[in-house]
């Protein structure tokens, strides 16, 4: 017994040291990316410094930041492609205006032979996805319901899941708005599938109440 918990107390220790390793390790290589610029990453000096991505990570990362959000204190963050070779390419989010780089990352270049990522629009995405899967009805339940609020707390998260064989991305929308943090006016999920390289969402979808949960299936 005696023996099981010092190897659980090992296991602990180093799970815990990896992960503060993991953290100095980030910060590192935050330090090194901070004062590049567009013109620093797209020569061949500064390409070890992008992490890689798994063709799921970059749609999903890809789709979840847009290539373009329009920010108030640094105008715009941009996703750009900036260096390409047989083996990889490379994509830098940067701060508009030549402001900095704030992520940089490759991904095999043969996995992106079928995406035409500049051409996916995340945030048209999204608003195409509330526009017609989430039903007319909640939107006037949630619309009538919170006038008799005082106060209403609001929650609206996308999730994503990419899945390569099929070259779809799951999305799922979780909607909650609590009235006067007494009780919710709204609190579902919805799921639907759009195809990344018809960039279309995946036709006749049904949806199903399961107690507060939505889920948009493919027939």
């Amino acid at each position: 017994m005696r023996k099981l918990q010092l190897i659980l107390s090992l296991l602990i220790l180093t799970n815990g040291l990896s992960a503060q390793t993991a953290k100095k390790d980030d910060i590192v290589w935050q330090k090194m990316l901070r004062p590049l610029k567009h013109v620093d990453v797209t020569n061949n000096t500064h390409l070890t410094l992008a992490r890689p991505f798994t063709i799921q990570q970059f749609v999903e990362y890809y789709v979840r930041n847009s290539k373009v959000i329009t920010e108030k204190k640094y105008s715009k963050w941009v996703i750009n492609e900036v260096n390409r070779d047989s083996t990889y390419t490379y994509f830098a989010r940067e701060v508009g205006g030549d402001n900095g780089i704030i992520d940089f990352f490759k991904v095999a270049t043969i996995e992106l032979k079928y995406i035409d990522y500049n051409k996916i629009d995340g945030n048209e995405i999204r608003t195409t996805f509330f526009n017609e899967f989430v039903p007319a009805a909640d939107k006037e339940r949630v619309a009538k319901k919170e006038k008799n609020c005082s106060s209403s707390c609001h929650s609206a998260t996308y999730s994503y899941k990419y899945m390569p064989l099929t070259h779809e991305l799951e999305i799922s929308y979780k909607w909650k708005i609590k009235c006067d943090f007494l009780y919710n006016i709204i609190n579902k999920t919805y799921t639907a599938k759009y195809n990344v390289t018809t960039r279309t969402f995946v036709n006749n979808i049904s949806c199903k109440k399961v107690n507060n949960l939505i889920k948009m299936t493919m027939r």
